[in-house]
């Protein structure tokens, strides 16, 4: 047990690295699919939830930051880790335009954690996204939708 958490830890750093070098999501998400498929066969515990989380989230820290760049929304905050909004389900507030209302977005790592999401918030009154490939262009129709649906 003991090397294969070792095992975990490296792939997590590795992960991590990955991110910060903007390796595509499309190739992590596949590396977590048969990670956790290697893991469910041989009855071991999957990857660490938070730290899957933590990574998800730098990932779309990064496409808001390019969107933010690219002059699509005006500015975006994370909130911390643990804090009364994580905890409500809200990873960051993004702003459209300069004095607008603020959308919150939660991250999740998985369709299914999405979907789980869904149901807690039925209204889609917290959208929700999937870290995965073509991020920038689906946080893009988010936000319009929100922003169309809930106004400036």
């Amino acid at each position: 047990m003991k090397d294969t958490k070792r095992l975990l830890e490296g792939i997590l750093k590795r992960w991590n690295e990955e991110l910060q070098a903007g390796v595509p999501a499309d190739k992590l998400t596949e590396l977590i699919s048969r990670l956790r498929a290697k893991f469910r066969d041989e009855g071991m515990c999957p990857v660490d939830h938070h730290e899957v989380g933590q990574a998800s989230e730098d990932y779309v820290d990064g496409a808001l930051y390019a969107l933010r760049n690219d002059g699509i929304i005006h500015e975006y905050w994370r909130t911390k880790r643990f804090s009364d909004w994580d905890r409500q389900g809200v990873d960051f507030w993004v702003q459209v335009i300069p004095g607008g209302r603020r959308m919150p977005l939660q991250v999740k790592s998985s369709a299914r954690g999405a979907e789980d999401h869904r149901k807690h918030h039925p209204g889609g009154d917290i959208p929700c996204i999937v870290a995965q490939k073509d991020i920038k262009t689906r946080l893009t129709d988010i936000i319009v939708c929100w922003h169309k649906k809930n106004g400036g």
